[in-house]
């Protein structure tokens, strides 16, 4: 909306001089003086439109009015946050002779607030399915709020050899 009341303000303001300059020819004398007029009245009304919204104190202040409201952070429980805290593109390899396993994540954080110092728990199954080794680490970093963070080929510790499928979870973490 105030983009469009801007839009309007300056074509008004452009209007005035182009209908002045169509005055100086006696052929377009009338339409000058109409341009002129009906740019001056616009711009007046403009103005007025502006004037009677009121301008806000502060950016923050129109930003503030705009966003919906969100919870307030004391008010999610630490369930509702671990929830709101996802690893999405997993990929996961066995590295030292098969011995070790790395993972590259990225770790959203769809929580009001910032996190930090994320534990990572990764399950790993065997090929008929059953959770034969679980790997735990901390990310000692800090995910701000409605962000994600990459996290490119961390250490889990080691693997049983056994191990084809890997799913990982957070587990834990501290608020920043």
């Amino acid at each position: 909306m105030q983009a469009l009341l801007g839009l309007f303000i300056l074509t008004s303001m452009i209007g005035v001089p182009v209908g002045l300059l169509m005055c100086l020819s006696a052929a377009k004398r009338d339409l000058g003086k109409t341009i002129a007029l009906g740019s001056v009245a616009s711009f007046v009304l403009m103005v007025g439109i502006v004037i009677a919204r009121g301008v806000p104190a502060s950016p923050t202040q129109a930003a503030a009015s705009t966003i919906d409201v969100e919870p307030k952070p004391a008010s999610l429980s630490r369930s509702d946050m671990l929830a709101n805290f996802r690893i999405r593109g997993l990929t996961w390899e066995k590295d030292g002779f098969g011995t070790v396993m790395t993972a590259s994540f990225f770790l959203h954080n769809d929580n009001p607030m910032a996190m930090k110092d994320v534990e990572v728990t990764c399950s790993s199954s065997g090929p008929s399915g059953s959770i034969i080794d679980t790997n735990s680490r901390t990310v000692f970093e800090v995910v701000r709020q409605r962000s994600f963070l990459q996290i490119d080929k961390i250490n889990m510790g080691f693997i049983r050899s056994e191990a084809v499928q890997t799913k990982c979870r957070v587990t834990g973490f501290s608020r920043a």
